[in-house]
This record gives C-alpha cells, structure tokens and sequence, in this order.
C-alpha cells in the first residue's frame, strides 16, 4: 500500500482554489502513509520539498525557495504572508499621465474620406436587394417542370382542352 500513496504523493498538486491549510495537510498526511518506517527529520524534509514543489503560483514557490524552512508548518506560514501580501498589494493599481497630441497632417482629410465610404456603403447596401433560392415545390416550378417532361405534356394538352383548370405556361 506505500506503494500506491508514494505515487500519489508524487503526482499531487495544489488544485485550483485549494487553500494553502488543506493543501499542506494533505501532503503530510500523503507523506506519513508512504513512508511510515522513515525517521521524522526525513519526513519533515521530503514535506516541505513536496509542498513547496507542488505549489500552483510559481511566485509563492520561488518565494518559499528562497527560505530556510526547518518546518512544514514554517512553510506553511511564510506562503500564507507571502499569499496576503500580494493580495494586499493588488488593490494599487499605477496610473500614467496621458497628454494631448496635436492632428496629425492631414488626418482630418482622411477622416471626410472614411465618412464619405461609410456613407456609401450605407447607401448601397439599401439598395441591395437580397436573391431569394428559387423554390422547387412551388406550384409554377411544378408546372415547369411537367411541361418540360415529354410523356406529361400530352396528359397536360389534353386536360386543358377539355377545359380541367390546369393551365399551360
């Protein structure tokens, strides 16, 4: 059963919106059942590597690698600082000064052009008028298409001399 548990403890990762408390107790928790025989200097080590390793923000990880931890709960601690800290430090946001610049030459030559092809566009595109597929059913396509047919004209012929409404076209 080591087995399974080491490889889990090896593909563990901080999932999305996981707090730092549950994650690191899971990685313990995953640490203590994979090497149940190891002394508590290695377990304590191999943890805050795992921790640390299998964070999700790559700047909390850096931070933290730049600390001596001797605890899991040291590193515990310092990532969540470092985690309010940044929090903290989001609600400034740097604003830049903007200044006026004067037209260009010839922009307002450009800008009579672009209205002038807007205006044109609108104009033609009323007046388009938008093709309808011709319909195969209807009842003229019908009778088209019977008049075309060589055995049906004759049929055709004949209803209209006897005066049946079946008209040619």
């Amino acid at each position: 059963m080591q087995h399974v548990y080491q490889v889990q403890l090896k593909g563990r990762l901080q999932l999305a919106g996981e707090n730092l408390q549950h994650f690191e107790a899971d990685i313990l928790r995953l640490v203590r059942l994979a090497y149940p025989t190891a002394p508590p200097e290695f377990l304590e080590k191999l943890s805050i590597q795992h921790f640390i390793d299998d964070l999700r923000d790559d700047e909390t990880q850096q931070a933290l690698r730049l600390g001596r931890h001797r605890t899991l709960n040291d590193a515990l601690s310092h990532a969540l600082e470092f985690e309010a800290a940044k929090v903290a430090s989001r609600g400034h946001v740097k604003v830049r000064r903007v200044s006026a610049v004067d037209k260009a030459p010839g922009q307002d030559d450009a800008w009579k052009q672009l209205t002038e092809i807007i205006g044109k566009l609108r104009a033609a595109s009323k007046s388009v008028v938008t093709a309808q597929p011709e319909d195969k059913w209807s009842p003229a396509a019908i009778r088209k298409d019977q008049l075309a047919d060589k055995d049906l004209k004759p049929i055709l012929e004949w209803k209209r001399s006897r005066n049946w409404s079946t008209p040619m076209a």
